[in-house]
């Protein structure tokens, strides 16, 4: 059947994780694209996907949002509400313990054209819903490496880890332009994601709400956990190295920064993404210009407070999946009647209220080239909880100091340089909340839901030859070479339907 932008089976593109709703018992959420949904055939096997599923948190019911209090404007508010430390908190957890749980996740890989890489994730959610990957395109690179932030649950966000990059690896073999390639493999894989529906239901694109709403109960459970990956979502942002080129895509609102030295021995942090949130006034006229008539409702602050968000939800305009800001309104009227009176699997939310011309997020990333000089020292690949707590400056100074400083592991200074991975030591920069080690120690001790005052946190450092001096000082004991993609999982990417 032709698709059109109101007919459509489905749709590209996303929002974020629970983390961008205001810090209270509600979570937060993000993402954003040009193209419109389309329904091709899906090349996800959706019992891979199905197997992904995690149980989220306590539902949320988009329906139910209040009407905008506010027209939107450009100016992006800051999204530390709390300012004080819960009760329960301790700022004198002993270091030893404080040490174990930071070095926990951390890592090593050494690869073609880099120094090395240290990679490091700190769970607030539970389970962690940021996700991250690192390999080889061949066995003498390029090298792919990204960090995924996911929300709502981790399932969108494994499956963009498990499959991404195999999607990035086929569009290189038919393009010989990089950003292509990469766009190319985003937009693919979302929609994918997008079209899932289609697997889960036969005859989805013949069936009225009515006739769904009325299958049976196994079929309807089973259909709900084959989409579920399209209904939670994902940021992501990926660096592609080949010698001295360096391509970066990105989708949503995690970041890569690049640290820089100059001639005289200082350092420069240079950004190489840019949030994709409606407070950035390019999303903004994007949205605006894509959605005529919808001015006020297209970005909002829920009941005039907090930061925007796309029709008054997600704070990223771009990301993978996030389907109920995507899929045409057929396709959602499907999938409520799908999931009402389903037992409870994490958000299982209606059409959000001012979904009235979707999509309003897209897969789509931003790409850009940078040519690798001798004075970029390191690149800095994270999730937003590192860049809710810290700036772009902040983290290359970091870095810096960690390269430069010697290690001092019962140091009294703000920030002491006290661990061998930079992933690490920038985790517990970013806790420390400027109190050093007792902010770190009250950031890992607050009781209950954590969620509510720190995000997940994870964190990639690649560095090139200019930090070599620096790596120096600090060499890990167990060190990795970073494997190949995966080639295996090709063959479910594409099964025949």
């Amino acid at each position: 059947m032709p698709l059109t932008r109101k007919g459509a089976i489905l749709g590209t593109h996303a929002i974020r994780s629970l983390k961008r709703l205001p810090r209270n018992n509600l979570l937060r959420i993000r993402t954003l694209s040009n193209t419109r949904p389309t329904l091709a055939r899906s090349r996800l096997n959706p019992f891979v996907l199905a197997a992904a599923g995690v149980v989220g948190a306590s539902a949320y019911w988009w329906k139910s949002r209040s009407p905008p209090s506010e027209t939107h404007t450009t100016t992006s508010p800051n999204n530390k509400e709390q300012s004080k430390w819960p009760p329960g908190t301790r700022a004198d957890l002993p270091a030893y313990e404080v040490n174990t749980i930071l070095r926990s996740n951390e890592s090593y890989l050494l690869a073609p054209g880099v120094e090395r890489i240290d990679i490091n994730a700190l769970a607030s959610n539970n389970p962690i819903e940021d996700q991250h990957f690192e390999t080889l395109l061949q066995k003498k690179g390029p090298v792919l490496l990204g960090v995924l932030d996911g929300h709502w649950d981790p399932t969108c966000g494994i499956i963009v880890r498990q499959h991404l990059p195999a999607y990035i690896e086929t569009h290189l073999k038919t393009s010989k332009n990089i950003s292509t390639a990469l766009t190319s493999a985003f937009d693919t894989l979302d929609t994918d994601l997008l079209n899932l529906p289609r697997q889960a239901i036969k005859d989805f694109d013949y069936l009225d709400p009515s006739e769904i709403a009325n299958l049976p109960l196994e079929t309807r459970l089973h259909a709900r956990d084959v989409i579920w990956p399209a209904l939670t979502g994902s940021c992501a942002v990926v660096a592609y190295l080949d010698g001295s080129d360096l391509y970066v895509a990105n989708t949503g609102d995690s970041r890569a920064v690049l640290g820089v030295r100059d001639k005289s021995g200082g350092w420069t942090a240079k950004a190489l993404t840019d949030d994709h949130q409606p407070s950035n006034p390019k999303e903004m006229e994007r949205l605006v210009r894509e959605h005529p008539g919808e001015e006020k409702t297209v970005a909002f602050r829920p009941g005039g407070r907090g930061p925007l968000r796309v029709i008054g939800g997600m704070m990223p305009s771009r990301s993978f999946g996030d389907a109920k800001f995507k899929w045409p309104l057929e396709v959602q009227a499907k999938t409520d009647a799908l999931i009402q009176s389903l037992p409870k699997r994490g958000y299982m939310w209606q059409t959000p209220r001012y979904c009235l011309t979707p999509p309003y997020m897209t897969a789509t990333p931003e790409v850009r080239h940078h040519t690798l000089t001798p004075s970029d020292a390191f690149l800095v690949l994270a999730t937003d909880g590192i860049f809710d707590e810290l700036t772009n400056d902040e983290v290359v100074k970091a870095i810096a100091s960690f390269l430069e400083s010697e290690s001092k592991p019962f140091s009294n200074q703000s920030h002491p340089v006290v661990d061998n991975n930079a992933a690490t030591h920038l985790i517990r920069v970013a806790l420390s909340q400027g109190e050093g080690p007792e902010g770190v120690s009250r950031m890992l001790t607050i009781p209950g839901y954590s969620r509510n005052y720190r995000d997940d946190m994870t964190v990639q450092v690649v560095f090139f030859k200019g930090a070599r001096e620096g790596l120096g000082k600090r060499r890990p004991q167990h060190v990795r070479q970073m494997g190949e993609v995966d080639h295996g999982k090709r063959a479910e990417l594409r099964p025949k339907l």
